[in-house]
């Protein structure tokens, strides 16, 4: 069985720093709530179908700005209700960014699947470190710029 992935727009973010930040912001006050530490999420309105096999080794893969910039691996999903008492799902995922080598992406509404076979290679994460910061900051430079 091939394992899958999501893929899903970043709408109104700008760059992967900026969506790092939203969801640290998001981190601190789900720590201030209760939740407990280093909780992501994001909520949808259903439970993909598919979900047992993303839940093994899969990742939700964001873009940003019409290409593939980061994956956050999914750790388990739940249903929650929303404001007006509807059921919503909520996809539970790793705090840790991974960047991805950009790939172009057209527009398209809510999440959709990802073969394994068709998801873009990893660069590198958030708190990894290296000798090859000046490339990885170069990469981002030229990511925030729309050229790669």
């Amino acid at each position: 069985m091939e394992r899958v992935h999501l893929k899903k727009l970043c709408v109104g973010c700008f760059s992967r720093l900026e969506l790092a930040r939203w969801q640290k912001a998001r981190m601190r006050w789900a720590e201030a709530q209760g939740m407990g530490k280093n909780k992501v999420w994001h909520d949808t309105r259903a439970l993909p179908k598919l979900a047992n096999r993303i839940k093994i080794e899969g990742s939700l893969y964001w873009i940003i700005r019409g290409a593939f910039a980061v994956r956050q691996s999914v750790t388990t999903f739940s249903s929650i209700k929303d404001d007006k008492g509807l059921s919503m799902c909520r996809i539970w995922l790793s705090p840790t960014l991974v960047t991805v080598v950009a790939q172009k992406h057209r527009p398209f509404q809510g999440w959709r699947y990802l073969n394994a076979r068709d998801a873009p290679q990893d660069l590198y994460d958030e708190h990894a470190t290296s000798e090859l910061d000046e490339e990885r900051e170069l990469n981002d430079m030229l990511f925030e710029l729309g050229l790669v």
